[in-house]
């Protein structure tokens, strides 16, 4: 047993460690029912191996509401972190639980927010598609499920998956491609 990681700010059912990534010296905990400052709007925390596991940060979505569940899916590689958010509402048309998913970039020691991986016409996600449900990086390339989206092909809840190649140095993301 190598030791036991909290997070400081932790309260009862903020469900911390429900989805880890390690990609050392880095290791991200979610805790997608975290309640601060909104209610299950999620945090993913970040610990850094230098002998011992230190905090590092606490990475919470730049336009965060109540009930997104960011840090329900994390996955590390290299210098890039992405974060799934499930349960949040499409930004433009409000849809529920369309769902998210975030880049992050570790710049000069700081983990940043460089982009945000949304539903697309590759994915419509449609109502309760949970985009972000799953997440997976290798690279810069980023695969993000969403387990019940409804699709053209496969009709209600067949579900999909779209791959991205994450932003750096202020870049948009690449959507999927319609192939």
């Amino acid at each position: 047993f190598a030791g036991r990681l909290v997070a400081a700010d932790g309260i009862a059912h903020d469900r911390l460690g429900s989805q880890v990534a390690l990609h050392q010296p880095w290791l991200a905990a979610g805790a997608y029912d975290h309640d601060d400052p909104f209610w299950s709007a999620g945090a993913t925390y970040v610990w850094k191996l230098d002998n011992l596991w230190e905090f590092h940060a606490k990475l919470e979505a730049s336009d965060m509401q109540p009930g997104d569940w960011f840090g329900y899916s994390v996955d590390i590689q290299g210098d890039f972190m992405v974060i799934g958010a499930p349960h949040r509402g499409h930004p433009e048309t409000g849809t529920y639980r369309s769902g998210a998913a975030y880049a992050f970039e570790l710049t000069d020691d700081q983990w940043l927010e460089v982009g945000v991986l949304g539903p697309v016409d590759a994915v419509e996600a449609g109502e309760r598609a949970e985009f972000g449900w799953v997440t997976e990086i290798h690279g810069t390339t980023a695969v993000v499920g969403a387990w019940l989206a409804d699709t053209d092909a496969g009709g209600v809840d067949a579900g999909a998956a779209a791959v991205y190649e994450i932003p750096t140095n202020g870049e948009d993301a690449d959507s999927p491609a319609d192939e």
